[in-house]
């Protein structure tokens, strides 16, 4: 049961990542740009008509996600972070950028607290590290959707790129950037206009750039990606990047690799039992809540336990809430365990074949 458990996570992962792919390569806007009648790229005019409509349709992008995931029904769960204690956090005063300051900022949040944590950044680069499914595309999403709830006009528009289709050995970041937006916002793909117009917007500063998925990029090119991105932003680019924690702190520590230089690094944690909980019982109709007690007396009784592991992200939650939604979870509190410390106190037993 354990075996075919996690083969659904790995499947439901992938199902996750490909309807972000897909999503994100939807020409939302062509009737926008449409109406705009922009004219030479280099008016300062059509680029702002251009910003404008991008964020409308990141927005609008950001909101199909949310409600195909449903992540607000009926509230988001309680994703957490701390500060990282990975060595893989640039020096300090290289974050704040003065020489002498080293006193850390504190980044510790849940996820209604994504964007004023990175407004505390001084240097304006975070990364976010979690393991599968521990939340970091919900974390990147709710992070754009706030800043574009919060954008001033002449602010920039914060786009979640999926990294897993950027090869650094054959693009440039911004080149690759004003592709993919090309691809995915421009509609007119036959024309040379659009690409251009989005370039200008990159060079400008205009994009924010929450940077999805460097583990998802092959291996031996995690390096040079980085090295690039430290090449090709300068100190006032402001950027995010999600990586998982064991991939990112392998690429920092390889003989020629670095850190994302000034930028501060954030880890999520596990699923509180607490949050948990809450979201299964809100998410149950009244006359079957009850369903959940056996799984609640497991973690009361093992909160190390197999089931209490296995339901430790959010990835895993929403896939108990949704595989569960009609017949209650019985086999999940009565998975077959190893002996823990607490069985062994209650056994008085001190037996290496019992405990």
């Amino acid at each position: 049961m354990v075996i075919l458990f996690h083969h659904v996570v790995a499947v439901a992962d992938g199902f996750v990542g490909t309807i972000f792919t897909v999503i994100a390569a939807w020409p939302v806007i062509e009737d926008r740009w449409r109406k705009r009648k922009i004219g030479r790229d280099d008016d300062k005019q059509a680029v702002a008509g251009a910003v404008t409509a991008l964020a409308e349709a990141v927005m609008m992008e950001a909101e199909d996600e949310a409600r195909l995931l449903r992540l607000r029904d009926p509230w988001p769960l309680q994703v957490r972070w701390v500060n990282t204690k990975r060595p893989v956090t640039d020096h300090w005063q290289a974050i704040h950028g003065v020489p002498g300051r080293n006193r850390p900022v504190s980044l510790s949040g849940k996820l209604a607290d994504i964007c004023g944590v990175f407004t505390k950044v001084p240097s304006g680069r975070l990364v976010i590290l979690g393991g599968p499914g521990a939340g970091k595309t919900v974390l990147a999403l709710a992070l754009v959707q706030e800043m574009l709830q919060q954008r001033g006009p002449a602010d920039p528009v914060a786009v979640r790129f999926p990294l897993r289709s950027w090869n650094p050995a054959e693009l440039s970041m911004r080149a690759w950037m004003a592709r993919w937006l090309s691809d995915s916002y421009g509609g007119h793909r036959g024309r040379r206009r659009i690409p251009v117009l989005f370039e200008k917007m990159i060079a400008a500063g205009l994009v924010l750039p929450v940077l999805d998925g460097l583990d998802e990029i092959p291996p031996p090119l995690r390096l040079s990606a980085l090295a690039r991105l430290n090449r090709e932003f300068g100190q006032d680019d402001r950027l995010v990047l999600t990586c998982r924690p064991g991939e990112y702190e392998e690429t920092v520590s390889a003989p020629d690799g670095d850190v994302l230089t000034a930028a501060a690094v954030i880890e999520l944690q596990p699923l509180r039992h607490k949050d948990l909980l809450d979201y299964l019982r809100v998410t149950t109709s009244l006359s079957k809540a009850d369903k959940w007690e056996p799984l609640i007396a497991d973690l009361a009784t093992y909160p190390d336990g197999p089931a209490a592991q296995a339901l430790s992200t959010p990835l895993m939650a929403w896939l108990a809430r949704t595989a569960y939604s009609e017949a209650g979870p019985t086999h999940l509190s009565s998975w077959p365990r190893a002996p823990t410390g607490s069985d062994c106190s209650r056994r008085g037993s001190t037996s290496r074949n019992a405990c």
